[in-house]
């Protein structure tokens, strides 16, 4: 089993291999994804993938689930 990496790099705007091409939703995902690493969360690329996804069209029912749940 291959250790797990986290591979942010800046000046590419990427996270493990997903670019984010618009600075400001880098710079928010990027700071989702490192704090939540801290946590123990080992991203891969779909979820890094699906987050960049979720940033440019909003699933109302996660927004929804969300809420309820604060």
């Amino acid at each position: 089993m291959q250790d797990y990496k986290l591979e942010i790099d800046v000046d590419k705007q990427t996270i493990q291999a997903v670019t984010i091409p618009d600075p400001q939703m880098f710079q928010q995902i990027c700071f989702v994804v490192k704090n939540n690493h801290l946590e123990g969360w080992k991203p891969e690329t779909k979820d890094i993938a699906r987050l960049v996804d979720q940033a440019n069209k909003p699933d109302q029912s996660i927004i929804d689930e969300i809420n309820e749940a604060f």
